[in-house]
């Protein structure tokens, strides 16, 4: 009895072991399969922490990874920003060149960098990433981003996602997103406030903007695809157009005002700040507006898109130092003085244009020694006439419809001092219009029969000019009675035919001419002319 007892306790005792050491095995799931004596050289004393992975210090990142990985990503930026800053000089903005391992992930990351540096400024270029979208508020505020440059996988600029940045000047959004026929979505007041912000570059014409995206900013766009323009406190020196726009409206980047100073000298103010203009690829810009580029005396680069149609009256007007200025090819209308002063080149071949204003085209290359002016010819066609600066004698071509130049703006470049001018024979102009003749040096001029119409100081300002007659057969009609009036110096002899009516002034009341002045008129309207306030203080004659 005492033997059976004995090996039943041996037996439980050996059933207790088995289970001890089975329960320390199966203790730790993640145990590596390794002996439980072996030890490592990490830790040699404590078998159990080798069972064991490194645990995180801080609990919720074990919980959410991406927190760890965005504040690694903040980090590394950081330090780049810091190494970038360390190597530059005079406080020049550092250009932030995020690789292609950032993801959209990382742009709450790169802003938190960005923004811990503040006393860096720093040109932000994603270029080279291919993240998709700037998500809303993820850059407000950011007061040390000077530009950014996104790249062609984005297609969506958060609502409030750059707001108040105002150091931010230039936004550049890399490439051709319209190829792929992607839209490019800019939301609310995505740049609002960005009080520095005068140039948006782009290569796509399939961008959605909301209407409040520029609010603040030198740029103000539009949702219904028309340049509003720029408020005149707000001028631009360098300026890239959207693909989308599709009018540069009238009177856009014009400012011009006259006033006195405290000396009594008249100053005229113009818009001497902008100096390029550049237009994105696949712009669908069709119409620059009426006196859109005004007196833009500072204006250099200006290069027009193909697809424009039109030009209106001053819209370059003035524009004297754009450089190598082409017409794209299908412009169809150019307005009054529309790029009167701008250097089209000797090559300039305005016959494909279909129509032009008076003055379109004039100005002088005192390098080539040569004025040029467009003209609208008499059977409907349009060419461009050339005229040494030294010509002394210029007779009008009877295939011309109209004087296409005030000749006073080639004297005020000292030239044609002693221009002589006549009317070819069969001559079809048919008005002489206001300051046609102003500051003109001839002496004399007999105006062409076909003439039936004189407008008000069309040879106002002649010094040299004493004797003004009418071809034989003159068809005139009406002369303004300050025709021959104003500042300058006056003519001494009119010779003038029949007309039907002494017409009033076009622009306000008549300036008497002066005594020394004879007028020779049809017998039949002597009591007629002597009667007018213009003529009253001079001869009257009749005409033989």
């Amino acid at each position: 009895m005492k033997n059976k007892n004995y090996y039943s306790a041996l037996i439980i005792l050996a059933v207790m072991l088995c289970s001890s050491v089975f329960y320390g095995c199966s203790k730790d799931d993640n145990s590596p399969a390794t002996p439980t004596n072996q030890v490592t050289p990490e830790n040699p004393t404590n078998p159990e922490e080798e069972t064991k992975p490194d645990e995180p210090t801080n609990p919720e990142e074990e919980t959410n990874p991406e927190n760890q990985l965005s504040s690694a990503k903040a980090e590394e930026v950081s330090n780049n920003i810091k190494a970038l800053a360390e190597e530059a000089t005079d406080e020049q903005p550092i250009q932030l060149k995020l690789d292609s391992q950032t993801t959209d992930d990382d742009i709450k990351a790169v802003a938190e960098a960005i923004t811990t540096n503040k006393d860096v400024k720093i040109e932000a270029d994603f270029s080279k990433t291919s993240i998709k979208t700037i998500p809303a508020d993820v850059f407000t505020d950011v007061d040390n981003l000077t530009s950014v440059t996104l790249p062609a996988t984005v297609s969506e600029i958060g609502d409030n996602a750059f707001k108040d940045c105002d150091q931010l000047k230039t936004v550049v959004l890399k490439a051709p997103i319209s190829k792929s026929g992607a839209t490019l979505k800019i939301g609310a007041s995505a740049f609002a406030n960005c009080s520095a912000l005068d140039s948006v570059i782009t290569t796509t014409s399939n961008v959605e903007i909301d209407p409040t995206a520029f609010e603040g900013t030198q740029i103000d766009v539009l949702a219904d695809l028309v340049f509003k323009g720029f408020a005149d406190s707000k001028l631009a020196e360098n300026v890239l157009v959207l693909a989308h726009v599709t009018e540069i409206p009238d009177s856009a980047f014009y400012k011009y005002e006259q006033y006195y100073n405290e000396e009594g000298e008249l100053q005229i103010y113009v818009n001497t700040t902008l100096t390029s203009v550049t237009f994105a690829e696949n712009s669908k810009l069709i119409r620059v507006g009426k006196s859109a580029f005004n007196h833009c005396e500072s204006l250099k680069t200006l290069t027009l898109p193909e697809g424009l149609k039109e030009i209106d009256d001053y819209g370059l007007f003035v524009c004297a130092s754009i450089q190598n200025f082409k017409l794209p090819q299908s412009i169809e209308r150019v307005g009054d003085y529309a790029c009167k002063s701008v250097n089209m080149g000797e090559d300039f071949n305005p016959t494909s244009i279909q129509n032009l204003g008076s003055n379109s085209f004039e100005w002088t290359d005192k390098e080539a020694k040569m004025y040029y002016c467009s003209v609208n010819t008499y059977d409907g066609k349009i060419e461009l006439q050339k005229m040494p600066l030294d010509i002394e004698n210029f007779e009008i071509p009877n295939t011309w419809s109209e004087i296409p130049i005030s000749w006073s703006w080639a004297i005020f470049d000292n030239a044609y001092k002693n221009l002589k001018i006549t009317f070819q024979e069969g001559s079809h102009i048919a008005k002489l219009v206001s300051y046609q003749f102003i500051s003109c040096t001839f002496e004399s001029i007999e105006i062409s029969a076909s003439v039936k119409e004189i407008e008000a100081n069309v040879f106002t300002g002649n010094n040299y000019l004493k004797k003004i007659t009418f071809e034989n057969g003159s068809q005139i009609e009406k002369i303004a009675l300050n025709a021959f009036v104003g500042w300058g110096g006056f003519i001494q002899e009119i010779h003038l035919p029949k007309f039907f009516e002494l017409s009033s002034s076009f622009y306000g009341d008549a300036t008497p001419l002066p005594e020394d002045v004879t007028v020779y008129v049809p017998a039949d309207l002597v009591e007629q002319f002597k009667a007018a306030d213009c003529y009253a203080n001079c001869t009257i004659l009749p005409e033989e």
